[in-house]
């Protein structure tokens, strides 16, 4: 499987306002795709500025050796 599995990473807000990912380590970013089909992935974004957002939308490329495939994730503020 290729190494970079997700790629063109950004948080969205309601408003237009992109956030991408802090420059980080292992601990703060990292991807797992399991032989068995699991997919596990997580990040670290800074939303310092943005008190205001109840609505995220996370986009994302997930990279496979089959295919690439853009994914819009939807995150509300309960």
């Amino acid at each position: 499987l290729k190494d970079n599995f997700v790629s063109n990473e950004y948080l969205e807000d309601a408003y237009g306002n992109k956030y991408y990912p802090v420059n980080s380590n292992s601990e703060s970013s990292g991807s797992i795709y399991e032989t068995s089909g699991k997919f596990t992935h997580w990040q670290t974004f800074d939303l310092t500025n943005n008190e205001k957002a109840q609505v995220l939308y996370l986009h994302l490329t997930l990279n496979t050796m089959d295919a690439s495939k853009d994914i819009v994730i939807t995150l509300e503020l309960n």
